[in-house]
């Protein structure tokens, strides 16, 4: 009766940790991408007051709402960007941006790596 019964609960175990894993572990990865693009988006709200965004009156971590504020707010800055550039003075500007951190030593060779990986640039 004993050994039954854990054959059984170790196939109920199995069966419900194929079923629940992948749903965590995507779970999990989205939680972890949103995190690790929350530390740069974050920095787009510097223009508000801690005391508003952050959690203990400005002393714990930024509440997840203003999180994902920012990362619509940086969406929405690459997407105008990305219009000015197809214009005539948006690639003008893109050209003198990419001759100037081209002429700066060592930042040249990283920057020049970045853009010759980036087949768009070309079509510009």
């Amino acid at each position: 009766m004993n050994n039954r019964f854990f054959g059984q609960w170790r196939g109920n175990f199995l069966t419900g940790l194929a079923v629940l894993l992948p749903t965590v572990l995507t779970l999990a990865l989205i939680k972890w991408i949103f995190g690790t693009i929350a530390t740069f988006t974050d920095l787009l709200l510097f223009f508000l007051p801690k005391q508003v965004t952050h959690d203990d009156m400005g002393k714990g971590p930024m509440f997840w709402y203003w999180s994902l504020g920012a990362l619509v707010l940086a969406v929405l800055l690459i997407s105008l960007v990305g219009l000015l550039t197809r214009y005539y003075i948006g690639k003008q500007l893109v050209e003198w941006l990419d001759a100037t951190m081209l002429r700066v030593p060592l930042l040249n060779k990283i920057y020049g790596t970045f853009i010759s990986l980036l087949p768009l640039r070309s079509e510009m």
